[in-house]
């Protein structure tokens, strides 16, 4: 997931809030990372430690891991020079709760890669459920 273009600069969506005179809070979102598989989904919300998600962002994820064939992974962690540090992984359930598939508080040496292995291990697990189920 190495960016194509390393001068992209984020995008204001300033110029399109409150454009929907009965709803002035309605509001667009972005998602961080999303990998999909003959019509599988699956989204990664990334946020840096204590960092929370905001209401909207939370009920878009709910919305998404309700929606069939959609799975929904909050990952606290960075990107630090070329590396991935990845503190925890959440997976959102159908009913709204963040169940906890990995973490790890105080990373150091090796361990550091330990959050990028539990990662690519749930990816790889979610590639082959979605490769294999029949339509």
């Amino acid at each position: 997931m190495t960016l194509r273009n390393t001068m992209v600069q984020l995008v204001d969506y300033r110029d399109l809030e409150g454009i929907i005179d009965t709803n002035k809070a309605f509001a667009c979102s972005d998602i961080d990372m999303i990998y999909e598989r003959k019509g599988k989904f699956l989204i990664g919300e990334w946020k840096k430690k204590g960092e929370e998600i905001s209401g909207g962002q939370k009920i878009l994820l709910k919305a998404l891991a309700n929606t069939p064939n959609f799975f929904v992974l909050l990952i606290t962690g960075y990107s630090e020079d070329t590396k991935l540090v990845i503190q925890k992984i959440q997976l959102l359930d159908k009913n709204g709760e963040f169940e906890t598939k990995y973490e790890y508080d105080d990373l150091y040496g090796d361990q550091l890669q330990d959050g990028v292995k539990a990662l690519t291990e749930i990816i790889q697990k979610w590639y082959k459920w979605a490769d294999n189920v029949q339509k």
